[in-house]
């Protein structure tokens, strides 16, 4: 079962759409959105992927005991960990930092064969002259997805 945690529902249609079983908005005015998502027990494993300083902690918090936190979001300022709580819920900390060829082939085919419709994942193609101020946009909240730059534009 795939859940993705985010603060807003504003791309919980998309995620959906691209595999997600389900989309719930984390709050401090809902902290049991995660554990209704899962009624038979916390996922033996968690993906990290916002990188803001707290959220390794917060993944760590709702993943079963003895399951994996991976860290995608690549956070560049100190995360506080607490290596004792991590430690008595037998967590696993990892943390990739590439891609195997053959992770790379899995996802070719997963598109080709429709198991991913990457039209909903693009929200729209620029082109290179508008990159300065598509990552100036994307510096603060925005609605950009993924983007595609076409050189040829």
């Amino acid at each position: 079962r795939i859940v993705v945690a985010t603060r807003s529902a504003a791309r919980h249609e998309i995620l959906r759409a691209i595999g997600a079983d389900d989309a719930v908005i984390v709050s401090d005015d809902d902290a049991d959105a995660i554990a209704r998502a899962f009624p038979a027990g916390p996922p033996r494993m968690a993906v990290e992927s916002i990188g803001k300083p707290g959220q390794l902690h917060f993944a760590v918090q709702h993943v079963g005991l003895g399951g994996s936190v991976i860290s995608l979001g690549m956070c560049t300022v100190n995360d506080p960990v607490v290596p004792a709580f991590s430690a008595f819920r037998d967590v696993t900390l990892h943390f990739p930092v590439s891609y195997t060829t053959d992770d790379w082939i899995e996802t070719i085919r997963s598109f080709d064969a429709g198991e991913v419709p990457a039209e909903t994942m693009v929200s729209e193609t620029l082109a290179l002259s508008s990159l300065p101020t598509l990552i100036e946009e994307m510096r603060g909240p925005h609605g950009h997805q993924k983007v595609q730059i076409a050189p040829n534009r």
